[in-house]
């Protein structure tokens, strides 16, 4: 074989992926995914609770309304703005965006 035929096999093998980087492996619940993201990240106190401005982002169906706002996905990824002092952690984002992805099911 050629040296340039073997760079480029092993260009395009390690370029092809099973599941892509960004990719949903497996479904998202809403109870027993994103809930408890939500109840330790931002249904604090002082923040996103029954009450406050925004609503208790903890009853689905207040954060269902900011989810087909777009506020949501705005403030966790496009401008991410939230939670205020520390961003949430990577595997935690990434549950939230497959729980969108699958259409934000009260499941």
């Amino acid at each position: 074989m050629s040296k340039s035929f073997v760079i480029v096999l092993c260009i395009v093998m390690v370029s092809c992926n099973y599941h892509s980087a960004d990719s949903c492996i497996t479904s998202t619940s809403f109870i027993n995914d994103v809930y408890p993201i939500i109840i330790n990240n931002c249904s604090l106190d002082g923040c996103h609770v029954s009450g406050s401005v925004i609503g208790n982002l903890a009853d689905y169906d207040i954060l269902k309304q900011k989810v087909d706002e777009g506020k949501l996905y705005y403030v966790l990824f496009e401008n991410p703005l939230m939670p205020p002092d520390t961003m949430l952690k990577e595997n935690d984002l990434k549950i939230i965006e497959c729980w969108l992805k699958d259409g934000a099911q009260n499941n």
